[in-house]
């Protein structure tokens, strides 16, 4: 019986002791075949670039930033170089779910990270920094797209004063698909070019100063936006004002004196002698004397921009429509309070 007993119990122990070891060595096999970390999120340092998204050059400046998760509630960031590389170190590597990029005149990213693989950011231009064109060029096409010479508006002198209605106005632009003429009476538009040539009938107020502003629409390739131009002179560069004297009446007109355009002035004092091509982007206050402007000038971003006095701030300027020069000579006044101001004559 004692035997028995005992055989019995040698038997179960034995059982007790397989299972208990059975369990121990599954526990190694799981935590075996379950690290805590991935190896490709130990390295605590990540790296990659910001691009701009439109034109794929590197943005230098730029922050990235990693998120942590909670309850850590930690900041780790980086600044990208002059080439838009960074090199992000993040003690909490695998703790982190995300990286968010930002750069002055961009909008904000953020993305999931790629442990293991280089955490590079495309950076679109956010709307209030998008540079605009308008001789006023009013909207720019980016990268690829921008025109390599925007086409030339000119604008026919008017008929001032005058005792009709109403007054065509003769428009010459390449490339056109519509001109817009407004002023005092409303807007009139033409989208039936001849060779170019658009006439646009407008109607004037009577006994009043009308003050015209031509914008027209260029469709200049098949595979890129159209861009818009708009000017207040005419081709020889004066005002585009009509003065209708009586309403159309046959009686003689009460005289009417007509606008007299402003002096033009030189700045001062000179900052340098430039010369077309010519370009300049930064914050800052300059004058620069030249006798070459080129073909035109553009400019955006910009707190002030003046020729000879007259004001051309943030628009495209073909050369059909510079102000006289002063002694053979134009001086650009030229301010910005942005890092983004740019001014360009080619």
């Amino acid at each position: 019986m004692f035997r028995r007993i005992f055989s019995i119990s040698s038997a179960v122990g034995l059982l007790i002791f397989s299972l208990f070891v059975s369990q121990i060595t599954a526990q190694a096999a799981w935590v075996q075949a379950s690290p805590t970390a991935t190896p490709s999120c130990v390295n605590p340092t990540f790296v990659g670039h910001v691009y701009d998204a439109a034109t794929g050059l590197g943005i230098g400046g730029a922050t990235v930033t990693a998120i942590i998760n909670l309850p850590l509630s930690r900041t780790f960031s980086a600044t990208t170089d002059a080439s838009g590389a960074y090199s992000l170190f993040d003690p909490y590597g695998c703790q982190t779910q995300g990286l968010a990029a930002k750069a002055a005149g961009y909008a904000n990213f953020t993305k999931g990270v790629a442990f293991g693989n280089p955490n590079d950011f495309s950076l679109s231009r956010s709307a209030t920094a998008t540079p605009t064109r308008t001789a006023t060029v009013t909207a720019t096409p980016t990268g690829a797209c921008v025109p390599p010479t925007p086409e030339a508006l000119r604008v026919a002198s008017v008929t001032s004063p005058t005792l009709a209605t109403t007054q065509v106005v003769t428009v010459n632009l390449n490339k056109g698909s519509s001109i817009t003429v407004t002023s005092e009476a409303g807007s009139f538009t033409s989208t039936t070019p001849g060779n170019g040539v658009f006439s646009v009938t407008i109607t004037l107020l009577s006994n009043s100063t009308n003050h015209l502003s031509v914008k027209g629409t260029v469709n200049w390739s098949p595979n890129c936006p159209p861009y818009t131009l708009s000017t207040t002179l005419d081709s020889s560069g004066n005002p585009l004002t009509i003065v209708q004297g009586t309403g159309g009446s046959t009686s003689t007109p009460t005289p009417t004196s007509t606008p007299t355009p402003t002096p033009a002035s030189a700045c001062s004092p000179v900052s340098a002698t430039i010369a077309a091509p010519f370009s300049h982007d930064g914050a800052g206050t300059f004058c620069w004397q030249t006798s070459n402007l080129g073909s035109y000038v553009n400019s955006w971003n910009l707190a002030g921009l003046t020729i000879n006095g007259v004001n051309f701030t943030n628009v495209y300027v073909s050369a059909v429509n510079y102000p006289a020069k002063i002694n053979g000579y134009w001086y650009v006044s030229y301010s910005s309070s942005v890092a983004w101001g740019h001014f360009e004559a080619k």
